[in-house]
């Protein structure tokens, strides 16, 4: 969530009986943290990351990755926006509300003043 200093990750995986490990990366590629998990019976699993302090000062994508198995049989990524310790909101997110923002009030002037000033 925007301005948390948590990173919940969720998630599911085929191999019940091997442990998840998550790794965080900082923009740099230096090592911020890692994590294991064991899923459950129904191959769920979460966790949660606490950023804040000397490691997560660098401001920018900080790169999450979860792999089980030999060899990293399994794995998947995903970026996360940090900026201060903090989540922030990815941009395409916030252009997409504007830009839908911005069309909407377009068509609502545009009927709006049709109907004020009649066409002579």
């Amino acid at each position: 969530m925007e301005g948390d200093t948590v990173i919940d990750i969720i998630g599911r995986t085929l191999l019940r009986d091997q442990t998840v490990s998550i790794t965080v990366e900082s923009p740099r590629g230096n090592l911020v943290t890692v994590a294991q998990v064991m899923p459950d019976s129904d191959g769920e699993f979460k966790t949660s990351i606490k950023t804040g302090g000397p490691l997560w000062k660098e401001d920018g994508d900080y790169t999450v990755t979860a792999y089980q198995g030999r060899s990293a049989e399994l794995e998947t990524s995903v970026t996360v926006g940090i900026k201060g310790g903090a989540v922030i909101p990815e941009f395409g997110t916030i252009a997409v509300l504007i830009l839908s923002i911005s069309i909407i009030s377009i068509i609502a002037l545009t009927k709006t003043r049709t109907s004020i000033f009649p066409r002579i």
